[in-house]
């Protein structure tokens, strides 16, 4: 089953308000956050419940550092496989979302999942719990730095994008990574500042925030206006106090790698 959930994410190094202007249609609707570390996520599936889930962000506008939503066009088969997924690494909740499918992740050998096992039968998430258990190896090193985080996602992404093109958001409390593969549906990013509307054909967004305060939205085209800038294809790259960082272009491996 092809599970292509359009992406989108806020991320702000200090609270920002956001409220949803316009109803989102979609067959399923997964919508999680992060403020001062305490984690909320909300999910709907079928017209009425999205229709619900709709109305709560219309009528009570959210706060957080990081939100995160995954857009259904197809319904999924359950509930636990909405995303975003969310899984605690280090103190910190992590979020993850993913559109595309990677034929062959099941194999246990080749992408060993430690003790972080999937809740659903998808790709998506068996993909972030391979993610999770490289990271936790990573950080009982140490507090990586950013340069050693995006190396490791960025040959993560390549390994993967051998099974399958693929885009992923990844939040891991304090970094926000996003690696473009589908052509389909690119990912692209906006930086912006203070209180600000974000309008798009499929979404309408705005956003308090205070006038200095800067932050960024990373998603699907369709859902940013057309001033967004579109992610190389195969590029990773990483966010930090609201603005892009640093980029690592695709990872090549040999075929017998």
């Amino acid at each position: 089953m092809r599970l292509h959930p359009k992406l989108f994410s806020l991320f702000s190094p200090a609270p920002v308000k956001y409220q949803l202007d316009s109803r989102v249609e979609a067959e399923a609707l997964g919508i999680s956050s992060v403020m001062e570390s305490n984690p909320q996520r909300m999910t709907a599936m079928g017209h009425d419940q999205v229709a619900r889930l709709n109305q709560i962000h219309r009528d009570n506008p959210g706060e957080a550092e990081f939100m995160g939503m995954a857009i259904y066009s197809e319904p999924p088969l359950e509930a636990a496989e909405i995303q975003p997924y969310g899984r605690p690494q280090k103190g910190r909740t992590c979020l993850f979302s993913m559109a595309g499918e990677l034929p062959g992740i099941e194999d246990g050998e080749r992408f060993p999942l430690g003790d972080q096992w999937p809740l659903s039968c998808t790709d998506q998430e068996r993909a972030f719990c391979l993610l999770q258990e490289r990271v936790r190896k990573l950080w009982s090193e140490g507090w990586p730095d950013m340069e050693m985080r995006l190396a490791l996602i960025s040959d993560y992404a390549g390994r993967l994008r051998r099974l399958g093109e693929h885009n992923f958001l990844h939040w891991d409390g304090e970094m926000l990574f996003a690696h473009r593969g589908l052509e389909e549906e690119p990912l692209a990013f906006l930086e912006l500042s203070g209180s600000v509307e974000l309008q798009s054909e499929q979404l309408k967004l705005s956003f308090t925030a205070e006038s200095d305060l800067n932050f960024v939205v990373v998603g699907s085209t369709s859902l940013l206006p057309a001033t967004a800038i579109e992610i190389e294809p195969g590029t990773t790259c990483c966010f930090r106090n609201g603005q892009l960082q640093e980029s690592c272009e695709p990872v090549i491996f040999w075929e017998n790698s």
